[in-house]
């Protein structure tokens, strides 16, 4: 079956697996598995490659345990999303691995698990990079150096120049990104504060479609349970990759996220024109997100 529209927004019924790779594919923590969520029906959906944060400082805690809730929420909306299965998660070779989770979507894998991805994964319109924290890094490095990607978010990303990953990059990799990005913070983030997103958000090129987001109230470590972080990943990614049988391609999923921005946002929401007033009442269905700071910035008309 081919992709169908997510123009409505809707929640879709989901199932998660856990797809053994074997050992020595990916290179952080020794991970040998790759944990999808993808919608429970018959049609195919873009791909999310998915790359976390570190999280090695908290004991017991693993790629599942901690974004499971945040994986689900966007693949509810239409999308396979994707992650290397670890305990530590994060690592220098973070971008690789991610660009591995894509390399195992189309089937370039000796351990060959094509079946399932043929199955569900629509590759058609590109693909989509997600990141939190350390792995928020490396969806903006992919980003810049992959050919094939449609859009990717960065929530909360960890930007510590004194980190090899950084050396390894070169040069500034905002400022080569040319796929629609979006940052996400936490308004009360004190290691990524809304003040250094917003220098990195002015740092992507002026053509770029673009959305930035600070949700109120979360710091570094709770922005993923943020269920606006979420939504607000979920709605850009449908914003940009659409599906691949539509070709009058007329991107109404973006005025349905520009109209839940205007109605979250702290700093416009209360001067919304009057014939706005029912738009600040009732915001588009599914896509209530919590108050903070959201804007957007060249999105596809």
């Amino acid at each position: 079956s081919s992709s169908s529209s997510s123009s409505s927004f809707r929640r879709r019924a989901t199932r998660n697996a856990t797809l053994f790779v074997g050992g020595g594919y990916f290179h952080c923590d020794n991970a040998t598995s790759v944990l999808v969520f993808y919608p429970d029906d018959a049609t195919r959906y873009p791909l999310v490659a998915f790359a976390p944060g570190d999280l090695e400082h908290e004991a017991g805690w693993g790629v599942e345990s901690r974004y499971a809730p945040f994986l689900r929420t966007i693949a509810e909306r239409g999308f396979v999303v994707a992650a290397p299965l670890s305990d530590g998660g994060w690592c220098a070779a973070a971008p690789y691995d991610q660009q591995l989770v894509i390399r195992l979507a189309r089937g370039d894998h000796p351990h060959n698990t094509s079946a399932f991805w043929r199955a569900r994964v629509d590759l058609a319109r590109g693909v989509g990079l997600l990141g939190v924290s350390m792995g928020g890094l490396a969806a903006i490095d992919n980003a810049a150096r992959l050919p094939d990607v449609a859009a990717a978010v960065a929530v909360a990303p960890f930007w510590d120049g004194r980190h090899a990953m950084l050396r390894e990059l070169g040069a500034d990799p905002m400022r080569r990104v040319a796929c629609p990005t979006m940052l996400v913070l936490g308004g009360d983030d004190t290691w990524v504060p809304p003040s250094f997103g917003r220098a990195l958000y002015a740092r992507l090129p002026s053509v770029v479609p673009r959305a930035y987001a600070v949700v109120d109230g979360y710091v570094h470590h709770t922005i993923r349970a943020s269920p606006t972080a979420a939504l607000a990943t979920a709605a850009f990614f449908a914003c940009i990759i659409m599906p691949a049988q539509d070709d009058a391609v007329t991107h109404s999923e973006c005025r349905v996220m520009e109209r839940a921005f205007a109605v979250a946002n702290t700093t416009s929401s209360s001067s919304l024109p009057a014939s706005d007033d029912a738009v600040r009442r009732q915001p588009p269905l599914g896509l209530a997100l919590e108050p903070g700071v959201y804007e957007t910035a060249s999105l596809p008309p």
